[in-house]
């Protein structure tokens, strides 16, 4: 892929260098209109509502996903599974029906959220990317929202 780092990092162009460029969270799921359900992970997906029924994974780096303490919000129900402070970024895995998400949070953000193993949280994914299942290579036209 050819591009400046912002292009190639924000819109990588296969699945491979999303990858290659940092960690992230692929996620199998299946297309219709113009929602991605994956297991109880539910991302908005309205670029793709002319696609009808697809298999696609969807590509979420740990900083694009929300996480609120507050059960009256908007978002998909997890419970936090392990919490990790590194410098100035805290790394989370939050547990999903069967899957486990990586999260990415400033310490400050920590700190308002008093979040702790075990807690329920909701989380608000933003920003997935969609790469068809059939042939990963080709991502999906404009699908990143």
């Amino acid at each position: 892929q050819v591009g400046t780092p912002s292009e190639i990092y924000d819109q990588p162009a296969t699945p491979f260098v999303y990858q290659f460029l940092g960690n992230v969270n692929a996620i199998n799921c299946r297309i219709t209109g113009g929602v991605a359900r994956a297991g109880e992970l539910t991302l908005p997906a309205p670029k793709l509502a002319y696609l009808g029924d697809s298999k696609a994974v969807a590509f979420l780096r740990p900083h694009d996903i929300a996480i609120e303490p507050s059960l009256a919000g908007q978002g998909t129900p997890a419970v936090i599974r392990y919490l990790s402070v590194l410098g100035a970024l805290v790394r989370i895995e939050a547990e999903v029906g069967d899957q486990l998400l990586d999260i990415e949070i400033t310490r400050q953000r920590l700190a308002e959220l008093q979040l702790k193993i075990g807690q329920v949280v909701l989380l608000a994914p933003r920003n997935p990317r969609f790469f068809l299942e059939d042939d990963g290579e080709a991502v999906i036209p404009d699908a990143s929202i």
